[in-house]
């Protein structure tokens, strides 16, 4: 994803089972990792706690994985890029 093609604020609404998650997840490890933007300037936004923590908890999966196997790495590299 090019800077130009990149979306300033995104709204995600979706029925569950969806991926709103995943989309989340990614496009905050896209943004933090590839594009360089710190994490406090970054903000998602959800309706429960549970939610918050589900969205924490797949990013955090996502980097720990990542930064423990070259191949994941490579793979969540091509998945957000």
């Amino acid at each position: 994803m090019s800077d130009s093609q990149l979306v300033k604020n995104l709204v995600i609404r979706a029925s569950a089972g969806t991926g709103k998650t995943y989309s989340i997840a990614t496009r905050y490890i896209y943004l933090a990792a590839v594009q360089g933007v710190p994490c406090e300037e970054i903000l998602a936004l959800t309706f429960s706690r549970a939610a918050a923590y589900e969205i924490y908890a797949k990013i955090i999966e996502r980097l720990v994985l990542a930064a423990t196997d070259e191949a994941s790495a490579r793979n969540e590299f091509l998945r957000i890029a």
